[in-house]
């Protein structure tokens, strides 16, 4: 009786960690896409944050030289409007203009400078994020990876246990056949033994005549038999039972082992698309620090030139 109850809190238990182990696995890929996704959406965020830093950048530098441009036509208008009417000749127009283009575009390189240390304060903050980002979805997949080698070294361990445990009781049960006849015989002695005290030494056998007395011990005798000829069959676990049961232990874990495989892939493709999603940052960055540079080469050529022309007229 010890040995069946034992097989059956072993079945129990080995549906029981099968049940667990599926939890963790749907725990475990509901985990890893959540995270996914967070990392997604962050780079995503990033990125799109660095686009609308760089168009709003880019809008405000255009509109600087616009309004740069406006100004400097205005004042030339309205200088030459000033001279012609207090009677000045063209000379001296002409000598004011440049004084005014000279003090603009000062006024421009200065502008420029401060706007490409804000430029490159901003670059550098955005290196410093994109830093940050990596490191932390690095240690991201490391927490994950770390904890799915955990979860399949305690399912592991669980399922061996559990398999090992009951394949001890089975074998025990059924190579066994002296400690099988003992539990048997166990049993058999001490039902015959209260049939015995029923009807021999409690009283309620008197007035039975010792014939009687022994075909009802004989009935009894014959019923535990059959008891017990039941049950030593329970004891044992046929070996097709044991090979389904083995089966489905590795069809679970081949099951879990796909389920894991293809959620790695996933993570996969997530890295590959942030890694995607980085080059198109860098390249746009490029792209902006290029046009920055740009700028500031037409801005220092208009200064040169500026420079020049005041040369001139003080040589």
């Amino acid at each position: 009786m010890e040995i069946l109850e034992e097989q059956r809190a072993l079945r129990s238990k080995l549906v029981k960690l099968g049940a667990e182990e599926q939890k963790s696995a749907e725990e475990l890929a509901a985990a890893e896409q959540k995270t996914a996704d967070e990392i997604r959406k962050r780079a995503e965020d990033d990125h799109q944050a660095a686009v609308d830093r760089a168009r709003d950048l880019n809008k405000m530098l255009l509109d600087g030289l616009n309004r740069l441009q406006d100004e400097e036509r205005d004042r030339e208008h309205a200088l030459e409007e000033r001279l012609l009417k207090r009677g000045g000749d063209e000379e001296a127009i002409h000598q004011k203009r440049l004084q005014w283009i000279a003090e603009e575009t000062r006024e421009a390189v200065a502008a420029a400078d401060t706007e490409e240390k804000r430029i490159a304060a901003r670059l550098n903050g955005e290196g410093r994020a994109r830093a940050e980002l990596h490191s932390e979805k690095m240690r991201l997949l490391e927490l994950e990876e770390r904890a799915q080698q955990e979860a399949d070294a305690a399912a592991k361990k669980a399922r061996d246990d559990a398999l090992s445990s009951l394949q001890g009781a089975t074998k025990d049960a059924m190579t066994d056949p002296v400690a099988a006849r003992a539990a048997i015989e166990q049993v058999y002695a001490a039902r015959l033994q209260e049939a015995r005290q029923e009807f021999g030494e409690s009283g309620r056998g008197d007035g039975l005549t010792q014939a009687q007395l022994n075909r009802e011990l004989e009935l009894i005798r014959r019923q535990v038999h059959r008891q017990t000829v039941n049950d030593a069959r329970n004891f044992r676990i046929s070996p097709d039972e044991l090979e389904r049961s083995q089966e489905q232990i590795a069809d679970s874990t081949a099951r879990n082992a796909a389920a894991n495989t293809r959620q790695n892939a996933g993570l996969a493709e997530t890295t590959a698309n942030l890694a995607r999603s980085q080059e198109e940052t860098d390249r746009f960055n490029q792209q902006l620090e290029r046009r920055i540079q740009v700028i500031e080469n037409g801005t220092r050529a208009q200064a040169e030139r500026s420079r020049s022309t005041r040369g001139g007229l003080n040589g």
